[in-house]
């Protein structure tokens, strides 16, 4: 369950948006488990080092390429 603190933390993750775009990694879709949660969740398909393709949104590729990850 999150937790509320009221104060600045050095250590807290501030959004989740953030989070998730400066972590993010494409390789993480070439993974088998990974193609077929994305596939039982919303039936779009992750072909592994593309864009994963959604019948309802289209292609939706990387924002943020791994090159620029750490």
């Amino acid at each position: 369950m999150p937790s509320i603190y009221h104060r600045n933390m050095p250590e807290a993750t501030y959004g989740a948006a953030g989070y998730f775009n400066s972590s993010y990694q494409e390789s993480w879709l070439e993974d088998e488990l990974a193609q077929r949660v994305i596939k039982s969740v919303d039936k779009s398909t992750a072909p592994g080092s593309g864009p994963v393709g959604s019948k309802a949104l289209g292609l939706i590729a990387s924002i943020f390429p791994e090159s620029n990850m750490q």
